[in-house]
């Protein structure tokens, strides 16, 4: 049977020095000893299982394990918090950005414009003065084109007439649309301008080049492009695929 000795304190001889105890002591179950009774140091062996080093930390599980990495060249996943990031960060080259989502992009912006007068007087397509070029550099590239096209249809008949208009791709016709006028007798003016756009897939690198194209559909009247000084702007974007 293990020795007991109970005590209420223990001093040394003349009560102005600590007990060195040279052995463990095991407290009794629900008893404790105050901190400020302890000095000295524990030795880590007695905090956790594992192997103690200024690379460890002392996990909740009472084991001593490896501290992970702190550098910023080794994060590889996750959520850097915003409390994390102080001062400036250094500009990003943007060759250093991969795997970036394609498409959408404007790669190229062309606008031509025209005061030049056209008229037309008959059923057979003139060109209106406005047109415009631009080289995709791609294949898959598509061409926004933006049309503002003045045009005043002048008739002297009371008979009905419509002026028509065709935007083309060289030769492709890749948007059409018209314009009525109400036939009354006399020298009379209607506006008849035209604003719209179209997306196109020339599907080439070449050179390619946009223009308005226009007609009446009969006799006494005719159509004005740019008339007294109106100005008709083209405007072509290529578009990333």
């Amino acid at each position: 049977m293990a020795a007991k000795l109970k005590v209420d304190q223990i001093e040394s001889v003349d009560g102005s020095a600590n007990v060195t105890l040279n052995n463990s002591i095991t407290m009794a179950s629900g008893k404790t000893l105050p901190a400020a009774s302890l000095t000295g140091t524990v030795p880590t062996a007695s905090l956790g299982t594992g192997t103690a080093g200024s690379g460890n930390f002392l996990r909740g599980d009472g084991s001593w394990q490896a501290a992970g990495s702190t550098s910023a060249s080794d994060l590889t996943s996750g959520t850097l918090p915003m409390a994390r990031l102080s001062g400036t960060l250094p500009a990003l080259n943007g060759s250093a950005l991969t795997n970036l989502p394609g498409g959408g992009k404007i790669l190229q912006v062309v606008e031509t414009e025209t005061s030049t007068a056209k008229s037309v007087g008959g059923n057979t397509y003139t060109g209106t003065n406005l047109l415009g070029s631009i080289t995709p550099s791609a294949t898959s590239s598509r061409i926004l084109v933006m049309v503002n096209q003045s045009i005043v249809m002048r008739t002297d008949t009371t008979d009905d007439r419509e002026v028509f208009l065709e935007l083309r791709r060289g030769s492709t016709v890749i948007l059409t649309n018209k314009f009525p006028a109400k036939g009354e007798s006399g020298n009379r003016h209607y506006d008849s301008g035209f604003s719209g756009s179209k997306v196109d897939s020339p599907n080439t690198t070449s050179s390619v080049t946009y223009e308005t194209f226009f007609k009446i559909d009969g006799s006494s009247a005719d159509g004005l492009a740019q008339f007294d000084g109106g100005t008709s702007t083209l405007i072509l974007m290529e578009i990333g695929a």
